[in-house]
């Protein structure tokens, strides 16, 4: 087939992608890497469909492909590394990502899945340094501030807890579980149980794990029964039990 052809399959391809078609899709760039098997295009939209799918599997076969196929390309190590994190390979993650980043000191995620890798092993300091790293290049990388929140929570200090809770936040108002965690922080640090409250009751509205919505309901619990009120407490520890994996 020409070369005119592969293009036109490819593309085509790519609009089914685009259009959430992803079977179709899938069907053209597996037939792609038929008419060119050296072809890394159709290896990475393969490895990219297969994450957004959750097939980590398959995705890390693709772009363990690539890489063998074109060593150069930052990305493909990035997502291998990326892959390589979700099979705890954590020996390998580490590897990619750190190529990744020779290759391209600012390619997105590397500093955030090295950092993840970090926190797995305990090593919290070189976690804060690689999520910082991430936020110096991607301020916007509201994850980032939360599981940087997480860490300094762990480390009692909750002044820096409480400003990455804060930024997450203003990068991301509809993250409901951030409102939660800081509305705790408020609460361990001696604030206001009425801004815990305002905080508790949005962070209820936005989020939708189960679990979080149930430590929310905990959380109501505990500040209506600071505020002397007996009863919405026991009321909110109800909601909460409805919810929780155990009742």
């Amino acid at each position: 087939m020409s070369p005119d052809s592969s293009s036109a399959v490819f593309g085509l391809a790519k609009a089914y992608k685009e259009e959430g078609n992803l079977d179709a899709a899938k069907a053209g760039f597996v037939r792609l890497q038929g008419l060119d098997p050296k072809d890394t295009k159709s290896y990475f939209q393969l490895g990219d469909i297969a994450l957004f799918q959750k097939q980590f599997d398959q995705a890390l076969i693709n772009f363990k492909r690539i890489t063998e196929l074109d060593p150069g390309q930052a990305i493909s190590h990035s997502r291998l590394g990326a892959c390589y994190v979700e099979a705890e390979d954590h020996d390998s993650a580490h590897r990619e990502l750190t190529k990744a980043l020779e290759l391209n000191p600012r390619i997105p995620n590397a500093h955030f899945n090295l950092a993840l890798i970090h926190e797995v092993r305990g090593q919290w300091e070189k976690a804060i340094t690689e999520y910082q790293a991430e936020l110096s290049l991607f301020p916007e990388t509201y994850p980032a501030r939360f599981n940087l929140a997480r860490i300094y929570r762990t480390q009692n200090d909750r002044q820096e807890e409480r400003q990455q809770l804060e930024a997450c936040i203003r990068e991301k108002p509809e993250y409901g579980v951030a409102y939660l965690y800081l509305a705790k922080n408020i609460m361990d640090s001696g604030g206001e149980l009425s801004q815990a409250k305002d905080l508790t009751e949005k962070g209820i509205r936005l989020t939708q794990e189960k679990s979080q919505i149930a430590f929310g309901h905990f959380l109501l619990a505990d500040i209506f029964n600071r505020m002397g009120l007996s009863g919405q407490a026991l009321e909110q520890i109800r909601q909460a039990r409805k919810l929780s994996p155990q009742s």
